[in-house]
């Protein structure tokens, strides 16, 4: 993530870092919320969030450097894994 972000930052795309810096908040309240609060529900419709904006991300980064965008392809695919463990727990945790 680090190193795409870097990328974008020095072919001149300072510009569209403020989603990175978005999803990365997103991404460390997530954890809060999960597994410190346990709000397993709210964690997954988060994640959504979340999702949705690493996907905004990549379309973002694609403009200034396609393979910036390409390294967070991983994390997308993460997160749709992550997305379907948690709607499991939640299913499973009333």
């Amino acid at each position: 993530m680090g190193i795409s972000a870097a990328m974008v930052r020095l072919k001149g795309g300072r510009e569209k870092l403020w989603i990175f810096w978005g999803q990365l908040a997103v991404n460390f309240l997530w954890s809060i919320f999960f597994f410190g609060r346990q709000w397993y529900f709210f964690s997954f419709a988060w994640l959504v969030l979340l999702f949705v904006l690493v996907a905004g991300m990549i379309l973002s980064f694609r403009k200034v450097s396609p393979k910036a965008a390409a390294l967070q392809l991983p994390y997308l695919l993460w997160l749709a894994f992550a997305g379907y463990l948690n709607l499991g727990v939640a299913l499973l945790n009333p």
